[in-house]
């Protein structure tokens, strides 16, 4: 991100200041693999449909752990299930089969080293807290680590199944660090109320965690399908990495953690309860980091408002009461939309608008189909990428410092001549002596000069950007009559 100063000339002299992002980092994300052998391709507009994944379900029917990464234009480089890890072809990559994650854990997690090109690791879960089917030796949060430049670009493993730790639950999550290079992930542990930061230097991995006790233990009961059922359920970071949310399946509880991205130090912020349609799994940030959604995994979808003082009593939920269509995974696209997973459905659900409140949201049930007569299905899980990657782009407002009210039909308005990524703008202009002359919320419209004679004049703009960040612009504007 860099600060600019735009001068321009067409048809009078412009003027403003704004910030621009490159939208690299986004790349990484533009090509997604999950489910039974499907895939979405966001380098399209709207994403074009891919069938030609490797991720299907297990023996078990399912298949939940999922992630994938490109390079910065955007191309596939490589995905997995967590057990194994295909190459750009849609090949195991060299040593890449056998890692100790499992298709049934909630997330698996790529993260590129800080400015390298070639190095990535995996972070993989295993499923199911003590459940015996997996075997003891295998369990924990571990690591992987992956040189994309060996045999001619396709990649192969290096370093396999390095433990961290070896009691976890099915969660991971990650964000830059404050210094805007570095990358910390996250885990939380089992049968405690544990979080372990791990940072992720150019230099590798500090494998010494911050440790953070913070919210509820994570711990049984059992029930007819799991051991132990709050292992599961999903686990993010907001975009722009200040906040962490998470569910726990069986107690049907939503928590909220302020994340201090300089210390790796997580703390309670809210927990929210009283779901009472079924178990959660599902949860992720909107783009402008000010509402969270939930998943029930069952028929409904909870959105709740951040910046009110009662979170909970702003919960608002949409989906149909007689379909039971099973959203899941909930994931955060490069389009800024939200994709919901549908489990055993041949088709996504899409959140079209996650900025807006309640129905503003515009929720879609049935957004993507995935195929006909049955053969190509959605399961629980979808992709998992560090949640920066989606932090929207800074603000760009461009104002003139001329503009001509005389009634000729042109240039008659003090307007933007460029306006990108502006939520909400407040408007004032003053004359020489500081008097307020003018304000409006609706820079659309802006100021036609009224009936203020030729001279300079003076504005101050107060807006929000999309990414959820306040800023201020100030200058000066020439009328000419």
């Amino acid at each position: 991100m860099r600060a600019w100063i735009l001068f321009r000339q067409v048809g009078v002299l412009m003027f403003g200041l704004g910030t621009l992002l490159t939208g690299s980092a986004q790349n990484r994300a533009n090509v997604w693999y999950f489910g039974d052998n499907i895939g979405l391709d966001f380098n399209y507009h709207p994403p074009r449909l891919l069938t030609n994944g490797r991720i299907q379900r297990d023996s078990s029917g399912d298949s939940e752990s999922a992630a994938s990464i490109c390079d910065t234009t955007g191309r596939l480089l490589f995905y997995t299930d967590g057990v194994t890890v295909w190459n750009r072809n849609h090949q195991p990559m060299l040593n890449g089969m056998g890692l100790w994650g499992s298709s049934t854990s909630t997330q698996t997690l790529i993260v590129p080293v800080p400015d390298s090109e070639t190095l990535f690791y995996i972070f993989t879960c295993s499923p199911a807290g003590d459940d015996d089917y997996f075997p003891r030796e295998r369990r924990g949060f571990r690591f992987t680590l992956v040189d994309i430049s060996i045999e001619n670009g396709l990649g192969g493993i290096i370093q396999k199944n390095i433990i961290l730790n070896q009691s976890t639950t099915e969660k991971v999550a990650a964000t830059l660090h404050a210094n805007g290079k570095d990358i910390w992930i996250l885990s939380h542990d089992w049968n405690n109320s544990l979080f372990r930061a791990y940072l992720l230097t150019e230099s590798g991995l500090v494998t010494n965690a911050i440790i953070s006790q913070a919210g509820s233990v994570h711990s049984g009961p059992t029930n007819q399908f799991y051991n132990e059922a709050n292992v599961v359920g999903q686990m993010k970071l907001s975009p722009n990495g200040s906040l962490l949310a998470l569910v726990m399946y069986y107690d049907q509880v939503a928590e909220i953690f302020k994340f201090d991205k300089s210390r790796g130090q997580l703390e309670l912020y809210t927990k929210l309860s009283a779901f009472a349609e079924s178990s959660l799994y599902g949860v992720e940030f909107s783009p402008n980091n000010r509402y969270l959604y939930v998943s029930d995994r069952s028929r409904y979808i909870f959105q709740f408002d951040l910046h009110q003082k009662n979170i909970l009593a702003s919960r608002y939920k949409f989906g149909n009461p007689t379909r039971y269509d099973s959203p899941a995974s909930l994931q955060l696209a490069p389009d800024g939309k939200i994709y919901i997973a549908k489990y055993n459905a041949e088709f996504l659900g899409i959140i079209h608008n996650p900025d807006q409140p309640r129905e503003a949201c515009n929720h879609e049930a049935v957004g993507i189909r995935l195929g006909e007569n049955g053969f190509r299905y959605c399961r629980q899980g979808l992709p998992n990428f560090i949640s920066s990657y989606f932090l929207p782009p800074a603000p760009v407002l461009v104002l003139p410092n001329v503009f001509t009210p005389n009634g000729d039909g042109i240039n008659e308005a003090f307007l933007p001549s460029r306006q990108q990524h502006v939520a909400s703008a407040r408007l004032e202009v003053f004359n020489r002596w500081g008097g307020p002359l003018f304000q409006t919320d609706d820079l659309s419209k802006g100021w036609d000069g009224g009936t203020s004679p030729a001279g300079t004049y003076y504005w101050l703009v107060g807006y929000e950007g999309t990414n959820g960040k306040m800023y201020t612009s100030k200058g000066f504007v020439k009328v000419l009559r």
